[in-house]
């Protein structure tokens, strides 16, 4: 197992490389848990090496991840009990199951059988992944559980799966979700004035629906923590992953901009093409961030900027090439031409 191939961020990757950063056990279990392409199968022959080939050591209580003494007990009662909970999701007893995406309706089937020949009937071939839920029948009072699959029907992203009505214990959900309670503090390449962006928002997988897809980095968290903090978060009682974040620049779709923290970090790249439409603001920012331009020259820039595509969109519909010419519309210096 190559760690380095199971990171989600070729840029984090090439960086912990050139550092000779080498993760322990404890954090190659998350980088495991965290990655976007692997299925949950292959996912539990990683975590098996793990445990057969890399020193055990204790997990250290913080919110929503309670202590364990031993990682490889943990890792052996996770992939246990996860089984567990796909066996119960798969069992149809009372339930019926719903099948979430693109626009359109939601069918819903008795089995997970007929749902999966119903995405063989039907052509699916340019969807990613499908969410799945179980839903009680008659029982508003249990709430419905999720499973995220492939185009091969291999369970993938455990980190989104909820698990509803599935009958387990306190102590059990709290194995289930414990992942999401570990926080890390991973070297990172990226600094002030970085633009950056997740690749993995373009194929539906992330959450970032409202704001474009490229950011302006400012502060890294905990780069930018004060040692006071630092010492705060890793004694063990506070934070969690929702704290690998960064804080940044981005944009609605309308191009304004505004600032604000994101996770996670660890799925993030270098952004290294081309500047278009709006995301031109974001490359003033950079350059602003980077001290190669001055705040007059970014207002200026901001301004013209929004001017320009704001003057695209005003260009009335419905109208001739010829008429909006002889409204004395240009329609060429609008578009930038």
């Amino acid at each position: 197992m190559n760690i380095y191939d199971l990171l989600n961020s070729s840029s984090i990757a090439e960086h912990w490389k050139k550092i000779d950063y080498k993760p322990d056990s404890l954090e190659s279990a998350w980088i495991v848990y965290n990655n976007m392409k692997l299925g949950f199968n292959e996912k539990c022959k990683c975590w098996e090496e793990i445990i057969n080939t890399m020193p055990d050591r204790e997990i250290i209580r913080r919110p929503n991840c309670p202590h364990y003494d031993s990682l490889h007990d943990f890792l052996n009662r996770f992939m246990a009990l996860s089984r567990r909970f796909l066996d119960w999701f798969y069992t149809n007893t009372d339930c019926v199951y719903t099948i979430d995406y693109e626009w359109r309706f939601d069918p819903v089937f008795s089995s997970v059988d007929s749902l999966k020949e119903y995405i063989k009937a039907e052509d699916c071939e340019e969807i990613e992944r499908f969410v799945i839920k179980k839903i009680s029948v008659d029982d508003y009072s249990k709430y419905p559980a999720k499973i995220i699959v492939n185009r091969e029907f291999e369970f993938i992203r455990p980190e989104r799966w909820d698990y509803g009505a599935f009958p387990c214990n306190e102590d059990e959900y709290d194995m289930l979700v414990a992942f999401e309670g570990m926080w890390f503090d991973f070297p990172v390449p990226f600094k002030r004035g970085d633009v950056i962006y997740c690749p993995y928002y373009k194929c539906g997988i992330g959450t970032a629906e409202d704001y474009t897809d490229l950011f302006v980095v400012l502060d890294i968290v905990p780069k930018c923590l004060s040692e006071k903090v630092k010492k705060w978060f890793f004694e063990g009682k506070n934070g969690d992953t929702t704290d690998m974040s960064f804080g940044g620049y981005t944009q609605w779709r309308d191009g304004t901009v505004y600032r604000e923290s994101f996770c996670n970090y660890m799925d993030f790249e270098f952004y290294n093409g081309e500047f278009e439409g709006a995301q031109r603001i974001i490359k003033a920012l950079s350059n602003y961030e980077k001290g190669l331009i001055n705040d007059e020259l970014l207002m200026h820039a901001y301004h013209q900027i929004l001017s320009e595509e704001r003057a695209k969109n005003d260009i009335p519909e419905f109208y001739t090439h010829e008429g909006l010419e002889l409204a004395g519309i240009n329609i060429d210096k609008n578009n930038g031409a």
